[in-house]
C-alpha cells in the first residue's frame, strides 16, 4: 500500500474491479480512482459481487456473538493479558472474528475496545476463547461482559432493503 499526505491511500497490484478467490490485499482497504471514485477491499463468501447492488456488513448474530447483556468472561484476565475464555457458550467458526474487534461493555473495563488477533472454533454448549492483538488497558473480572464483533468488511452481504 501507498500513501501520501496529499491524497487517499492506494490499493497496489489488484484491480479494484476484479474478484478473486485469494485474498489479495488486507480488508477494508481504500483504493480511490483518479476521477475520485472509492473503492473498499471486502469479502463476500464465495458470490460474486453485482453491479449496482448496495451490500452491507454481516449481520449481528445476538445469539452467540452479540447476546443481551454480553458475553462473560470465564476467569479473571490481568492487564497485558490477550487471552479471554468465555463463560458463556458459543457457536463460531475459527478466527470468525479475526481482524474484528471485542467491545466491553459491562464494568469493569466498560467502554474499551480491542482488536481481535484470533477465536477458536466452538460448538454449542462449549466456551470460546479469543485473542487479541494488543494486551489489556484494564483487567477483566468474571463480572466483565463483551461482544464480539466481525470485521466490518469481511462476509460482506446485500442489504436485504432494510438494514440488518
Amino acid at each position: 500500500m501507498v500513501t501520501s499526505l496529499s491524497s487517499a491511500p492506494l490499493i497496489i497490484g489488484a484491480d479494484v474491479l476484479s474478484n478473486s478467490t485469494t485474498q489479495l490485499m488486507p480488508l477494508g482497504a481504500y483504493a480511490e480512482t483518479p476521477d475520485g471514485r472509492g473503492f473498499r477491499y471486502f469479502k463476500n463468501g464465495g458470490t460474486a459481487t453485482i453491479a449496482g447492488q448496495v451490500y452491507q456488513s454481516a449481520p449481528l448474530d445476538a445469539t452467540n456473538d452479540q447476546p443481551t447483556g454480553g458475553l462473560g468472561v470465564n476467569a479473571a484476565v490481568a492487564i497485558g493479558g490477550t487471552s479471554i475464555v468465555t463463560s458463556t457458550s458459543t457457536t463460531w467458526a475459527v478466527n470468525q472474528f479475526a481482524g474484528g474487534y471485542l467491545s466491553v461493555n459491562v464494568t469493569p473495563g466498560q467502554g474499551y475496545l480491542y482488536r481481535i488477533k484470533s477465536n477458536t472454533a466452538t460448538a454449542a454448549a462449549t466456551l470460546g476463547t479469543v485473542v487479541l492483538e494488543d494486551p489489556l488497558i484494564i483487567a477483566l473480572t468474571t463480572a466483565s461482559k463483551f461482544i464480539l464483533i466481525k470485521h466490518p468488511y469481511d462476509a460482506v452481504v446485500i442489504e436485504p432493503g432494510t438494514p440488518t
